[in-house]
Order: structure tokens, then sequence, then C-alpha cells
């Protein structure tokens, strides 16, 4: 299987804050500055030249390289003009995603490792925002269960890994919002996440439990392979 994407040792002292021109963000404060100047300056064209992973209204995820290093950049796209008088008011989404994997990471929860954020506007107010993390060669769990069947040991492994994650996510009160197949990864040592958008830590019990319960029910439609028997685990 993929080696652990899970560093425990990231934290924001790693990260520099920039401003240039009607670009502002985080990237790695070991990036030199002609580094950040090339990237923020050629980002939606490393976009479009990369391996583009998917791409929708809301949202352009591409695999890129830069600085002879391969990350994934997901542009967060422009809806329209109350889309972006309402994101001018908050936290771009990238910001949020970039935040929550540091939460996640600190946790001891497997995610992507992030390395900052790009928020871009245009006459004062936001238009798009970039979101930059790591690359690596991840196995989604779904292709997961199309190599493995229950005569496979292996089979019952991830399930107890995958049962264990969704353990780890209630002792600290996380839900993630959007469990699916294509969200959800295996690693030797533990199961990891994509998508942080519907991410949420939560303070109130009911919200929480609403919440929660609404992940285990697409745990249970979406993740774990039909024909599953939990008397045999």
């Amino acid at each position: 299987m993929p080696s652990s994407l899970n560093n425990k040792n990231i934290t924001q002292d790693q990260f520099a804050r920039f401003r240039r021109g009607c670009m502002h963000g985080i990237l790695p404060a070991n990036w030199p500055r002609e580094k950040v100047v090339e990237f923020i300056g050629t980002i939606d064209d490393l976009i479009d030249a990369g391996n583009i992973i998917k791409s929708d209204k809301t949202s352009t995820v591409s695999k890129v390289r830069f600085n002879d290093t391969d990350i994934v950049i997901k542009r967060y796209n422009n809806k329209g003009f109350f889309y972006s008088l309402r994101n001018s008011l908050r936290s771009s989404r990238a910001k949020k995603s970039w935040h929550k994997s540091l939460v996640l990471l600190s946790l001891d929860i497997h995610t992507p490792v992030p390395l900052g954020y790009v928020v871009e506007k245009k006459n004062a107010l936001y238009n798009r925002s970039y979101f930059i993390m790591e690359y690596c060669e991840i196995e989604i769990v779904h292709d997961f269960f199309v190599r493995y069947t229950s005569a496979d040991e292996q089979w019952y492994e991830i399930i107890n890994l995958l049962k264990d994650f969704m353990a780890k996510l209630a002792l600290h009160r996380i839900t993630h919002g959007d469990l699916k197949p294509s969200n959800v990864y295996v690693t030797e040592d533990g199961v990891g996440i994509l998508d942080l958008d519907s991410m949420m830590i939560h303070n109130n019990a009911i919200t929480y439990l609403l919440k929660r319960g609404k992940d285990e029910k697409k745990f249970v439609s979406r993740i774990l392979p039909k024909g599953y028997d939990s008397t045999k685990s």
C-alpha cells in the first residue's frame, strides 16, 4: 500500500504570509521569495497545464509540477457576484481547508499535507481561492475493495481500520459531511480523508449527533463493501 501522508509535526510556524497585488495568502516559509512570486503569478497556468483530477463549476483540482515537486492545487471557482460578496465577509474555503488539514494532522488523522492557500480579489471583492497540498500516491477505498474480497484477510483488516478511523473522528467530535468512496483512502497504517469543505469540529452536542448520524449512514451505505458481515470482523 502507499505510505502514510500523515505528519503531526506540521505547524503554522512553518508557513509565511504574503501579499502581492490582488493576491494574498500563506505558503511554506522555506519557499524563496522569487518562487512565491513565480507561483502566484502562474498558478492558473500551472493548473491548466497539469493533470486535471476534477473540474466543475464549483472547483478545479489539478496535479501540477512546481519547483521540481509534485503538488495538488484545488481552485475554488467564482460562482457570481453574490458568491463573491458573501465570501468577502468570511474566510475563504481554501483557508478553511488549510486550517482543517492542520487540525486533523495534529490529531493524528490522515489527510494530505497542506502547503498553504492563495486568495485572489477583484475590485476589492473575493474572486477565487486556491488550496495547495502535497501530492502522494494513495489508494481510494473503493479501489481497495475492488482488488480484495471477503475471502482475503486484507478485506477485514481495512474494515477494522475504517472503524478505527470513524471512532477517532467521534473522539474529537469531528464530522466530515461528505463521506463517499472517492473521499476516503487507505495507507499502510490507517485511513485518511480528502475534501474537507464540509468538515466540522463540533462544540454543540446536539448538532454533532445530528451530523454524526448522517456520516454514519453514508459510511455504511457508501464506504463499507456490500456483503460485509460484522460478525466476522
